[in-house]
């Protein structure tokens, strides 16, 4: 009741732009839901700018056209709510938009399906372009990460088998750590209920790991501050 009430304040004089600073705090997720319909009724309504700030990316990709990420005082990247999302350019940025997997990794060269590199002891193909002189670190969504039985015949690149570290339920999906063979890192991958259960797979598990070059991006490594 009291953001709608401050709301309707801020829409008393008729301004020229609306400013909404972290509009949602405290708030439990039905009425974030309600309050972010209605704010999202009111621009298209008024037509004006509101400049949105806010902590949780899933309120700013939900509402805004044009997302502006700050770090430390820093604009690391603007533009469209779809571009930022799936084109994040940094590692924060990545982290930030949901990329939970990302790995340091060295180049290691060419292959027909686009660029390797090497992490711990599998080889990672993607099609974005890289430098052999730079440092790099790639990442992919947990959804990007699909799974397979161990039994499964599956031929490209991205594939490699793994064991099954843990199994977390989220309530519509799970998500499934899995090992990264010879460097004792975790993989993520989040997949719906009804394909978890056709794969019947636990801790222990042995399965297939399967990542498509077209959804592994990739980041200059960053220097330490200093």
């Amino acid at each position: 009741q009291k953001q709608r009430v401050a709301l309707a304040r801020a829409l008393a004089p008729n301004p020229d732009i609306l400013l909404l600073d972290e509009p949602f705090s405290a708030l439990d997720m039905v009425v974030r839901m309600r309050l972010r319909e209605r704010i999202h009724s009111i621009q298209e309504t008024l037509d004006i700018p509101v400049l949105f700030i806010t902590h949780n990316p899933v309120e700013a990709f939900t509402l805004a056209d044009k997302v502006v990420v700050l770090h430390e005082g820093s604009v690391h990247q603007e533009g469209r709510s779809e571009d930022v999302f799936y084109n994040p350019c940094n590692r924060h940025v990545a982290e930030l938009v949901g990329v939970s997997n990302i790995f340091d990794a060295d180049f290691a060269g060419k292959s027909e399906y686009g660029f390797v590199l090497n992490t711990d002891s599998i080889s990672i193909t993607t099609t974005t372009n890289v430098d052999a002189d730079s440092s790099y670190s790639w990442g992919v969504r947990p959804e990007n990460v699909h799974l397979h039985p161990a039994r499964e015949d599956i031929s490209g690149c991205n594939v490699f088998s793994t064991t099954v570290r843990s199994v977390v339920n989220r309530g519509a999906s799970r998500v499934v750590a899995v090992d990264i063979p010879g460097g004792g890192s975790v993989l993520l991958s989040e997949m719906d209920n009804r394909n978890f259960g056709k794969l019947n797979i636990g801790p222990g598990s042995e399965c297939l790991v399967e990542i498509d070059p077209r959804d592994v991006l990739v980041f200059a490594l960053e220097e330490p501050a200093g």
